[in-house]
């Protein structure tokens, strides 16, 4: 394994390999981060001993390697907890930053943050406030950075850190809001609160923390809605003669395999619904939605970025992004006839309108976390577009949304609240439109009836 192989290695062809190093040899296990043709970080074993392995292969690689294990000491020196560096290896196209491995070490970014223990919270802040103390702006700052080990909470992205001789309170109370604004939509309030609560000496007001929040917020929506349809870490394309596909790069090889095979011929698995102009199929654990009009209005929308299936599209990864409830896809498949196919993984549940009709009282006990849902997309100025009781699923305790097709968002707030007040409007319209047959379940279930 050299530096040009490694540049090649995309998730879904990804394997253990053994890469020589001027100082042995390392044995790569497992990849934990990959971005497809710059770097990416590992498990590995190095000298006998279990490492944390960042391979970088970029044409920066020794500047990155080298800042982030600059960087790494000072935070050290700062206080914060960091791994320890076990080593520094430049070669030939790659460096790579050998860290301590810390065993069952688990993501910050996995845990809500309504279920932090206070212990937790308050070692978060701390490692935070020893950071802006000494003046170490994260210009990535987000969960993602943290890890939980055994005797406490470790900083283990060093590598987007400016070491400042002086930082303005502006500066350090807008690296906050950028840690709230890219915390998932649920956690944001308490994330807020927390900031708010034990790191107000970096904050010169609440109201400033707040609207910083807001334009940080729609700068990643906006941001993120623009790379979804492009050739991005996350979405790899695939160019056909008369059509473009895009694939979600986490798919292992099988499944990309028959996500591509879908996506050509998606009648080839079993119809659920029939209609005018769209067909939906299933074939185990996929759903297909074959959007069947191939005409130049339809044409004109892909042209524009507003065809349905590229709205599903777009804003199932964006909304999966900010953790509100919907499969993300897999595969989108656009034709130059305007037609497409869109497939998203299996999602079990039943639909909200038989709860509705059925199981009222269960409708009723759920209406709150899906008015919830519904607030927390207007605070992202983002709207469903189409929020039938249909297009709700249940499942246990868990409630998510599909159709998207006519999903959008705005940086305008006044056209974003015009959408919101319609899908909050269209929601409420559900406890009308579907009668109460509760008292019918049994009878149901004892004719089979469907």
């Amino acid at each position: 394994m050299n530096a040009d192989a490694l540049r090649q290695i995309s998730w879904q062809d990804w394997r253990p390999f053994r890469l020589p190093l001027a100082d042995g040899e390392l044995d790569v296990r497992d990849c934990l981060r990959l971005l497809p043709g710059k770097r990416m970080a590992c498990r590995a074993i190095h000298d006998g001993k279990e490492v944390f392995a960042k391979l970088c292969f970029a044409p920066d690689h020794r500047r990155a390697i080298a800042g982030e294990a600059s960087n790494l000491g000072r935070l050290a020196d700062a206080g914060v907890r960091v791994p320890s560096v076990r080593g520094v290896v430049e070669q030939p196209g790659i460096s790579v930053l050998l860290l301590e491995w810390l065993p069952d070490a688990r993501p910050l970014a996995d845990i809500a943050v309504d279920d932090w223990s206070p212990e937790l919270a308050a070692d978060f802040c701390r490692q935070l406030d020893s950071m802006l103390a000494a003046n170490l702006i994260q210009d990535d700052l987000h969960l993602g950075n943290f890890l939980i080990a055994g005797d406490g909470l470790y900083v283990v992205d060093a590598g987007d850190i400016a070491a400042l001789e002086k930082v303005s309170v502006g500066r350090r109370r807008d690296n906050l809001a950028l840690l709230c604004a890219q915390a998932p939509l649920a956690d944001q309030a308490r994330l807020t609160a927390l900031v708010l609560a034990h790191l107000g000496g970096h904050i010169d007001s609440e109201s400033r923390l707040r609207d910083a929040i807001q334009k940080k917020l729609l700068q990643r929506i906006r941001h993120a809605n623009g790379k979804w349809l492009r050739d991005c870490s996350a979405v790899a394309l695939v160019a056909q003669a008369q059509a473009t596909i895009h694939l979600d790069r986490t798919l292992d090889p099988a499944a990309r395999e028959t996500v591509m095979s879908l996506l050509d011929h998606p009648e080839q698995a079993d119809t659920l619904k029939q209609g005018s102009r769209i067909t939906v199929y299933r074939q185990a654990n996929w759903i297909i939605k074959h959007y069947r009009q191939a005409s130049l209005k339809m044409q004109v929308k892909q042209a524009l970025g507003i065809h349905p299936a590229q709205r599903s599209w777009r804003f199932g990864w964006t909304w999966h992004l900010l953790g509100l409830p919907t499969p993300r896809p897999v595969g989108l498949k656009r034709c130059r006839d305007g037609s497409a196919v869109i497939v998203f993984p299996f999602q079990p549940g039943e639909r909200y309108s038989e709860v509705l009709e059925y199981h009222r009282q269960e409708g009723n006990r759920i209406r709150p976390a899906l008015e919830q849902d519904l607030a927390r997309m207007g605070q992202a100025q983002l709207w469903h577009g189409d929020v039938k009781a249909q297009n709700i699923l249940v499942a246990g305790e868990h409630t998510v949304w599909i159709d998207l097709d006519a999903a959008g968002w705005s940086r305008w707030p006044a056209r974003a609240r015009r959408h919101h007040r319609k899908d909050v409007l269209r929601f409420a319209h559900n406890w009308t439109q579907f009668v109460d047959r509760s008292g019918e379940v049994d009878t149901r279930a004892r004719t089979g009836e469907e």
